[in-house]
């Protein structure tokens, strides 16, 4: 049938993580920006850090994209997709993220979630 075609598009990690927050509707497009731009800095800078603290943490937002930025580390975060992610013989540091905040809200719970379906996060 030509009507159908088949696209084999690949997400990269940035799409995926839109993806994930924008099931949630919980996180903006501002803060989903500004929190995925921060955790690439964090990440850049700090890159063998094995052990991070998210402060004043709120949903966990800087949290889980410092873990996938940890496990999909190919240092170009915007332009490979998943599927060169797990072709790619990448050793991930096993990085754990410690999330400190007054209270937890009921979107950290949504979120956390909604990133237990995400195979990155897994």
């Amino acid at each position: 049938n030509s009507n159908t075609t088949t696209t084999n598009t690949k997400l990269s990690l940035f799409d995926e993580l839109s993806l994930v927050a924008c099931t949630t509707g919980v996180v903006c497009r501002k803060e989903f920006l500004e929190t995925y731009a921060a955790a690439a800095c964090i990440h850049a800078k700090f890159s063998e850090s094995r052990r991070m603290a998210d402060l004043a943490a709120s949903h966990g937002l800087l949290s889980w994209f410092l873990l996938a930025f940890d496990l999909t580390d190919d240092h170009d975060h915007g332009n490979h997709s998943s599927a060169d992610r797990t072709t790619t013989k990448c050793q991930p540091r096993q990085r754990t993220v410690t999330c400190v905040d007054r209270r937890m809200p009921r979107s950290a719970e949504i979120f956390a979630a909604a990133n237990r379906a995400f195979s990155l996060t897994r």
